[in-house]
């Protein structure tokens, strides 16, 4: 079956892992478990199968296989389904197998989305689902698996903080299929176990460490048509999450092997992005599955769960925000924190905020909540729905809704 549209409707666990990326010109490998750093502590899983390099797309059929699936769905987004090469060379790594492709990702994961996507998955009679994208398609692939296969309602389905603070998340018993995913972008959603759906403007989490990756395919040649703008907000999300879990209360000396290594590798694309020059290889995508895979054991930050929340009602990219928001949330912050931040500069030969701020004037020229729409008496709302985001809990503030309310103003 040719590959094209389909007809009809269409909070993790803690355990980093580091592996280490192909250069252009090297052969196509697996990158092998024995060289990603475990935390004994934070309990053990297995992480996703990493597949990169120059022709590491021709490696999907393998992987399919490998999870023992015949008929997958693949998940994008419309831009994705109308890229023609993508599109030729992804219909030849699945190697004519019965395929199916639903195009109905959206930005910030909506309801809507997600039960298309799963209305296909279940009428397909898919075996396995094949994310293609960046964090929309790949989350919203997530969210679908769940929902496809659960009888309750998304709020029955959704993590949550109870009224005594405690996070509580729901077993889930539905089957699930396999996932792969081909990440075109650098995104630290790749590696995660989560979802998060949004509402009428607010975000519902889903969690289920069967949802996370068998496998997360990096093809050079897929990732550096990827345009600039989007390059540039993805960079900018997997440094400030980068930057965040270093910062996390929950840190610790492994995790910080890799999120070292990911902000400079991360910073140098950044720097090259905005110079305007093309993707060359896969490093900043590798460097953006290293940090999703860290913070799995540092938790996120304030910074991410006031984008999260702030994201639904304004029309910018979760970059851009979590750069317009980072400088005040470490400037709230404890003086721990801020002494972990100078010692991250001192390695990456630079001040790590001055990186985010001279992204905002080169690029997006955004630097204030006002100036991306989001309205002044919305502020209050905001700090406290931010409250259900189990990263706004990671730094343990005492008062972590007035924090928010005070990072929220200093940043409109």
């Amino acid at each position: 079956m040719p590959l094209g549209p389909a007809d009809g409707p269409g909070g993790d666990h803690r355990d980093p892992r580091h592996g280490r990326s192909c250069r252009p010109g090297q052969a196509v490998r697996e990158l092998p478990r024995g060289v990603r750093a475990g935390v004994a502590t934070a309990g053990a899983r297995r992480g996703p199968r990493v597949v990169v390099g120059p022709g590491a797309l021709g490696r999907l059929g393998d992987e399919l296989e490998r999870v023992g699936t015949h008929r997958p769905l693949v998940v994008c987004g419309r831009s994705t389904a109308r890229d023609t090469a993508l599109m030729d060379a992804l219909g030849a790594a699945l190697r004519g197998r019965a395929v199916e492709l639903v195009d109905h990702v959206r930005p910030d994961v909506p309801l809507e989305s997600v039960e298309r996507v799963a209305d296909a998955v279940v009428s397909s009679g898919a075996d396995a689902l094949v994310a293609v994208g960046g964090g929309g398609a790949i989350t919203t692939a997530r969210a679908a698996n769940i929902v496809a296969h659960e009888r309750s309602g998304l709020l029955d389905l959704s993590t949550h903080i109870d009224d005594e603070g405690r996070v509580t998340s729901p077993r889930l018993t539905g089957r699930r299929l396999p996932q792969v995913v081909v990440a075109t972008t650098p995104t630290t959603a790749a590696p995660k176990a989560g979802a998060a759906v949004t509402v009428d403007g607010r975000r519902h989490a889903l969690y289920d460490p069967r949802t996370r990756a068998a496998s997360v395919v990096v093809d050079s040649t897929v990732t550096t048509g990827v345009p600039r703008d989007t390059r540039t907000a993805a960079v900018l999300n997997a440094y400030v999450m980068a930057v965040e879990g270093w910062m996390s209360p929950l840190h610790h000396p492994l995790v910080d092997v890799t999120l070292r290594g990911a902000v400079a590798e991360l910073a140098e694309a950044l720097a090259a992005a905005l110079r305007g020059e093309p993707g060359t290889d896969d490093r900043p995508v590798i460097a953006a599955v290293a940090v999703g895979e860290a913070t799995d054991v540092t938790g996120g930050g304030m910074t991410a769960a006031l984008s999260h929340t702030i994201g639904p009602l304004v029309d910018v990219p979760n970059g851009i925000l979590d750069a317009l928001l980072l400088p005040h949330v470490v400037a709230a912050s404890g003086p721990a924190q801020r002494d972990r931040l100078d010692d991250l500069s001192s390695t990456l030969g630079a001040d790590v905020l001055d990186v985010v701020r001279h992204a905002l004037t080169t690029g997006s020229r955004s630097t204030r909540l006002r100036d991306v729409g989001l309205p002044a008496d919305s502020v209050a709302e905001v700090a406290r729905r931010a409250l259900d985001d189990v990263s706004a809990w990671t730094d343990r503030h005492p008062d972590p809704g007035a924090h928010a309310h005070r990072i929220l103003a200093a940043a409109w």
